[in-house]
């Protein structure tokens, strides 16, 4: 990962500084905005991830109600989103925080089918799009990972933080559905990989 310089966190050109002292003490609602009129604005990678860290933050307290909480949660994957466009980070990186997003939502919030952000089989099915390999090919290399090369070890590091974070919402997948088989047969490589 390069070196990054800090900024001043302008919006775009003329406008107000949007630093992450404003961003921690900005409400729900003025974030909400910020981020649907990001296709206009400057913002660096670090403002996203400090309104990523704040709305995960506040995903998690329970002295808001599950709504507010549930808009946090958006939030928090629109803050990604925003910062995996800046060409900055690795896919594989964002889609650990947003998986990492997603299934607490699955879990604290309930399994909504078709919802982006709490269905268990999309989140399943990104996993899985992101590991791009079949079960058997991981298997066969588990047992001699210690002579792989570095990049390779880090791939299947990468594969078992996925599929660790996925683990506690086997349950909420259907069993009738082709991720929750899927699942089934990955989770035993978790202790195997690096």
């Amino acid at each position: 990962m390069q070196e990054f310089h800090s900024s001043n966190d302008a919006l775009d050109e003329g406008s107000a500084q949007f630093g992450s002292e404003k961003i921690s003490g900005a409400p729900l609602e003025e974030l909400e905005t910020l981020v649907m009129q990001s296709d206009h604005l400057v913002l660096d990678w670090q403002s996203w991830e400090t309104v990523r860290d704040l709305s995960v933050g506040r995903m998690r307290n329970p002295d808001l109600d599950r709504e507010t909480q549930i808009r946090w949660a958006r939030l928090a994957l629109a803050a990604l989103s925003r910062k995996q466009n800046s060409g900055k980070f690795e896919s594989a990186s964002v889609l650990a925080d947003e998986i990492h997003v997603r299934v607490y939502a699955v879990q604290h919030f309930g399994p909504l089918q078709g919802d982006p952000l709490r269905d268990p089989i999309q989140v399943c099915r990104a996993v899985f799009e992101e590991i791009r390999e079949s079960r058997d090919d991981v298997d066969a290399i588990t047992d001699e990972w210690t002579s792989l090369p570095r990049k390779e070890i880090l791939r299947l590091r990468r594969i078992k933080n996925l599929l660790t974070l996925l683990r506690p919402i086997i349950d909420l997948i259907p069993s009738e559905a082709p991720q929750h088989h899927q699942l089934t047969e990955w989770l035993p490589l978790i202790p195997r990989l690096p």
